[in-house]
C-alpha cells in the first residue's frame, strides 16, 4: 500500500487555491476600475453613477445591472464593459455619449424647407441622434414632399460631427424636386352621378398641380355628395396613379362603389331625419343601428316632454336599397311636476334631492326634462351604493294628473354596510396620525370599496413622497353577522431611497446651475416623488424648454440617480427698430406740426435668445 505524503498534498492544494481566480459564488474582486466617456477618463459624477471601485466584489449579474443602469439614464448611445482574464480582473467601462443635434441646414426651395422643419420635430436642436434617424428622416421627407406635390426628389442626408464634442450638424439637400400636373382623371366602378358633376365636386382638373392632400379632400367632397343621396356606405378612393416623368404628368383613376342606398323614414311625428342619419353613416350591424336609432329618437322625444312616447323600427331590403322606417307613437306632451321619493328611510327627501343635484321647482319651469327623469333611478342606485347600500334598487313610476305627470321613485334600500373599526399595521416609519390625515375612511362611515381603494392609493403616495419605493399596501375587510366590517390596512414598507447623483442632459445654451436651481434636489436628499414632480413643473415654467423629462434610476440598494433631460426651444428671431412717434393723432402729412418724440422698439420671439439662462 502506497504511503501518502500529506504535507506535500496540502502544499499542492494551497498553491492551487492561490493561483486560481478569486471566485466565490460566481464573484471576483475588481483590482482596477476604468470608466471612459468617448475614450476619455470620466469625471467623478459619472464614476459615482457606475458605483464600482477597486476592491469591490463583482459578478456577471452585477456588471449587467450596471450596464442597464447606465443606459436608463438616457445620456449614452452605448455602453460596453470589458473584464480582463486576471484572477482579480481589471474592469473597463466604455461609454459613448448621445450625439445631440446642434444645427439643421436644408438646401431646398422655401416651401419644402419650411415643411421639413415644421413637421420633423425629432431633428430640432437638442434632440439625440439614434442610428436609425437617417433612414427614418429620408422616408419621412419623401412622404411629406409627396403629400405637397413634390415628386422624384432625391434626399441627401449628412451628419457632420463637431470636433471635441458630442454635437453634430445635419445637412439635408433635395435634388431635382419636381411638381407634376394632372393629366387625365377617370372614374371606374359603379358611377351614379354624371361625370361632369363629379369633376365639379372634385374641384381639381387636368392641368392643375397634383397635390395628394388636396385630392384627399376632394374625394371627401364626392363621398359627402353620395351620403346626401342616401349612399351612406359609399366607398370613394384613388385606385391608381400613372406617372409620366417625361411629360411631368400623372393620370388618376378614381374608384366608386356606392354600395346600398339607405332610405330613412320617420312616421307618426314631425322629426328631422338628421337625428338618425349619423347612426347609419358607417357600416354597422343593421340590428344595432335600428335599436340605436330608436334610443336617439326616444331621448329627443322625452326631452320635449313626450314622457310615454314609443318607437318601433323595421328594415326592408330590395336589391341595393335598404328601406328603414322608424314608427313613432308620440303620445301626449306632459308637464313634469315635482319628484317624490318613496321607500327611503335612511335619507329624507330633502337630503336625497340635494345629493342628486335637484333644486326646488321654480314657478312653472321644470328642473328636469323627461330624459333626465328616466336617468334618475341609475343616479339613485349609485348614490345609495356610495352610502353603503350595495343592494339598493330604484324604480321609476308616474302619476298622471290631466296634462302633467308626477315622477315617483320607489327605493328598496336593502341592508347597509358600515365600517366598525379601523387598524393600521406595519407603518414603522410613518406615524398613524399622519396617515389618518391623508385618508377619509373612519369607523362609522359606509363601506364603499372604490373609496377605500382611493385611500390606499393616498397612503401609497404618502410613502412615495417620503422617498419610499416598493411599498405594498393591502386591505383586509372582515365582516361580522350584522354586516359591519373591521378593516385592517397592512403596510409592508419598501426601502427609503436617497438621491445619489443628478444628471442633466440636452442643455446647450442654458446654464447647468440654472437647471439645478429649479430642480431643488441635491445628493443626500430623500427621493420624494412630489419633489421630482415639482422639479419638472418648475423647469417647464421657465418657458425655455420645449420638453422636460425628470426620471429616476436605481443606483444602489437605497439610492437613486435623478436624470433630468431637457430639450431647448427653438431660437427664432430678434429685431430692433428706431423711429419717431407723435404725441397726437396724425391728421396731416406734416408730421412736424405734431409733438414728436423718438421711438425705439425691440422685439424678440423665441426662447433664451441671448443665451444667458
Amino acid at each position: 500500500m502506497t504511503r501518502i505524503n500529506w504535507a506535500g498534498w496540502l502544499l499542492f492544494l494551497f498553491s492551487l487555491a492561490f493561483c486560481l481566480p478569486a471566485v466565490v459564488n460566481g464573484q471576483q474582486i475588481a483590482s482596477q476600475v476604468n470608466v471612459l466617456v468617448d475614450g476619455l477618463p470620466a469625471d467623478e459624477t459619472v464614476a459615482n453613477l457606475v458605483g464600482l471601485k477597486p476592491g469591490d466584489s463583482i459578478s456577471d449579474y452585477q456588471l449587467d445591472q450596471i450596464l442597464k443602469r447606465l443606459m436608463r439614464t438616457g445620456l449614452y448611445a452605448s455602453a460596453d464593459i470589458y473584464k480582463s482574464l486576471d484572477s482579480q480582473p481589471v474592469i473597463t467601462i466604455n461609454l459613448k455619449r448621445n450625439i445631440l443635434i446642434k444645427g439643421l441646414k436644408i438646401s431646398a426651395p422655401a416651401g419644402p424647407a419650411k415643411l421639413i422643419k415644421s413637421q420633423l420635430g425629432y431633428l430640432r436642436n437638442g434632440n439625440s441622434l439614434d442610428p436609425a434617424v437617417k433612414t427614418r428622416a429620408i422616408n419621412d421627407i419623401k412622404n411629406l414632399l409627396r403629400e405637397e406635390g413634390w415628386f422624384f426628389s432625391g434626399v441627401e442626408f449628412e451628419i457632420k460631427n463637431l470636433e471635441n464634442s458630442n454635437l453634430a450638424e445635419i445637412e439635408i439637400s433635395l435634388t431635382d424636386p419636381k411638381r407634376l400636373t394632372i393629366g387625365q382623371i377617370r372614374f371606374e366602378g359603379k358611377n351614379i352621378l354624371p361625370e361632369g358633376q363629379l369633376e365639379h365636386l372634385l374641384e381639381i382638373k387636368s392641368g392643375d398641380f397634383y397635390l395628394p392632400k388636396k385630392l384627399s379632400r376632394a374625394l371627401d367632397n364626392v363621398k359627402k355628395a353620395y351620403n346626401e343621396l342616401g349612399y351612406h356606405w359609399a366607398e370613394i378612393k384613388l385606385s391608381t396613379e400613372s406617372f409620366d416623368p417625361a411629360r411631368g404628368t400623372v393620370d388618376l383613376r378614381i374608384f366608386i362603389d356606392p354600395a346600398v342606398r339607405i332610405h330613412l323614414e320617420i312616421t307618426g311625428a314631425n322629426l328631422p331625419l338628421k337625428l338618425v342619419q349619423p347612426v347609419w353613416e358607417q357600416r354597422v350591424f343593421e340590428e344595432w343601428a335600428l335599436s340605436e336609432g330608436e334610443a336617439v329618437l326616444l331621448k329627443h322625444l322625452r326631452k320635449k316632454g313626450y314622457i310615454f312616447a314609443t318607437v318601433r323600427s323595421k328594415i326592408e331590403k330590395k336589391e341595393n336599397d335598404f328601406y328603414v322606417t322608424y314608427r313613432v307613437f308620440q303620445g301626449t306632451k306632459f308637464k313634469i311636476d315635482e319628484i317624490q321619493f318613496k321607500g327611503n328611510t335612511a335619507f329624507d327627501e330633502k337630503s336625497l334631492k340635494k345629493a342628486l343635484g335637484l333644486g326646488e321647482k321654480v314657478l312653472f319651469f321644470p328642473y328636469l326634462d323627461g330624459q333626465e327623469i328616466y336617468e334618475l333611478p341609475e343616479k339613485v342606485n349609485l348614490f345609495y351604493e356610495r352610502q353603503g347600500f350595495p343592494q339598493a334598487k330604484a324604480n321609476l313610476n308616474f302619476i298622471r294628473q290631466d296634462n302633467s305627470v308626477r315622477p315617483i321613485v320607489f327605493i328598496e334600500e336593502g341592508p347597509r354596510r358600515i365600517i366598525k373599526s379601523l387598524e393600521i399595521q406595519g407603518n414603522n416609519s410613518v406615524d398613524s396620525q399622519e396617515i389618518m390625515k391623508e385618508i377619509k375612511v373612519r369607523p362609522g362611515q359606509p363601506y364603499y370599496q372604490p373609496d377605500l381603494q382611493q385611500d390606499l392609493e393616498k397612503i401609497n403616495l404618502l410613502y412615495l413622497n417620503k422617498g419610499f419605493r416598493g411599498t405594498e399596501i393591502n386591505l383586509d375587510s372582515i365582516p361580522d353577522k350584522d354586516n359591519n366590517f373591521d378593516l385592517v390596512i397592512k403596510i409592508a414598507e419598501g426601502r427609503r431611497m436617497k438621491v445619489a447623483n443628478i444628471f442633466i442632459s440636452g442643455h446647450q445654451q442654458t446654464r447647468r446651475s440654472l437647471i439645478l436651481k429649479e430642480v431643488r434636489l441635491k445628493p443626500g436628499d430623500w427621493a420624494g416623488y412630489d419633489r421630482l414632480l415639482e422639479a419638472k413643473r418648475r423647469l417647464d415654467s421657465l418657458g425655455i424648454f420645449s420638453e422636460v423629462k425628470v426620471e429616476e434610476q436605481m443606483a444602489g440598494p437605497e439610492t437613486v440617480n435623478v436624470s433630468v433631460q431637457v430639450r431647448e426651444g427653438e431660437q427664432n428671431y430678434g429685431s430692433l427698430g428706431l423711429g419717431l412717434e407723435t404725441r397726437e393723432e396724425v391728421r396731416t402729412i406734416a408730421l412736424w406740426q405734431n409733438g414728436l418724440r423718438p421711438r425705439i422698439t425691440a422685439e424678440y420671439i423665441g426662447s433664451n435668445f441671448f443665451r444667458n439662462a
